[in-house]
């Protein structure tokens, strides 16, 4: 039988059968073992072609380091998703195969993926089904900060062009009072996606949690892929300092309290004292190469003081750094980007050294 037909039958038997992912790859290396010489020069160009579609919206990097590949794991990942097979447990294959060892490894950018190649991060596998969409969560990672999940989309049907999910979720059965999400997405092709959910909350997380996790829409497709699964921090690579520093300047105080250098992040905490309805202010961040960091979310309580004082309590999630920089700057700037009086953000800067 040709190599076309075992995998049309293969493809059949999986549509139709619990999936034996083991002897399934044992198969089809044999076969490319067989029929190496032949098969390795029609299939490299193929796969060149798969591999860049499928890189095509992520990082620079992960291209270099793609292009590294031995032929048998080249030719297999032309077989699984050049050829087209679509069956439930592709999103298990997939994570089985050799060159995709990870969701973070894709889409998770250069802290997650650190994080995966030390080994901090905790597979979850947990599957739900609804309106012929396929939904895996695949790994997750907690590091005090934001709790950063794995997910794979898989459908027989074409996917969303737009995935955004609209979601919810629980910490040990309770909704939080102040979360947010954020993450980024990568299309493999029409029926598979990969994606990454960052979630952090305004208040801290116990160390030890259940994850309840609800998406109730997948695009413009409305379903219910509901997940629960146990969430523990890793922050064995975590380094964080105490500055407790005070800056005040005219009627505003900036107070900064802690910094924590993670594997996925930088974490900000502090208080503002201000005058009662002044401006949202955020805090922009600059290392001592003069680099602004990327905010990634930010979330503030306000308590007020008297009728003119109220204390701002707030918390911001940064971009991580590849090693802790010699110093760090943090200044005010207000949320809807209109400039505070030069005197008032050089008054409030304050310069932290980072042993």
């Amino acid at each position: 039988m040709s190599l076309d037909k075992q995998i049309k039958a293969a493809k059949l038997y999986h549509e139709n059968h619990t999936v034996n992912v083991e002897n399934f790859k044992k198969r089809v290396f044999q076969k490319l073992e067989e029929q190496k010489e032949l098969k390795t020069r029609q299939s490299w160009p193929i796969l060149q072609k798969s591999v860049t579609t499928s890189i095509a919206y992520g990082r620079r990097e992960i291209f270099k380091k793609t292009g590294v590949l031995i032929t048998a794991a080249a030719a297999s990942l032309v077989l699984v998703i050049g050829v087209g097979v679509t069956y439930p447990g592709f999103a298990q294959t997939l994570k089985q195969m050799p060159l995709i060892q990870s969701v973070f490894s894709i889409v998770g950018g250069d802290g997650l993926k650190k994080a995966q190649e030390k080994g901090l991060v905790t597979n979850i596998q947990k599957v739900a089904t609804d309106k012929d969409i396929t939904v895996t969560i695949t790994e997750v990672f907690y590091d005090g900060s934001q709790v950063s999940v794995g997910y794979i989309l898989e459908s027989p049907d074409k996917l969303p062009d737009r995935v955004y999910q609209e979601k919810a979720i629980k910490i040990n059965g309770n909704l939080p009072e102040k979360w947010g999400a954020g993450g980024a997405s990568h299309r493999i092709d029409d029926h598979h996606t990969v994606g990454v959910i960052n979630f952090s909350t305004s208040e801290p997380l116990p160390d030890k949690f259940k994850f309840d996790l609800a998406i109730t829409q997948i695009g413009d497709i409305k379903g219910d892929w509901s997940f629960s699964f146990p969430v523990v921090k890793n922050d064995t690579s975590n380094k964080q300092i105490v500055p407790m520093l005070t800056k005040t300047y005219k009627d505003m105080t900036v107070i900064l309290e802690k910094v924590t250098f993670s594997v996925n992040s930088t974490e900000l905490v502090g208080q503002l004292i201000q005058p009662s309805g002044a401006l949202s202010t955020i805090f922009e961040v600059i290392d001592d190469k003069g680099n602004k960091i990327g905010l990634l979310s930010s979330s503030a309580e306000e308590n007020k003081i008297d009728r003119e004082k109220e204390t701002v309590r707030w918390k911001a999630i940064y971009q991580p750094f590849q090693e802790p920089p010699k110093s760090l700057t943090i200044r005010p700037i207000t949320q809807d980007q209109n400039a505070l009086p030069s005197d008032v953000v050089k008054g409030l800067e304050i310069t932290i050294p980072i042993r």
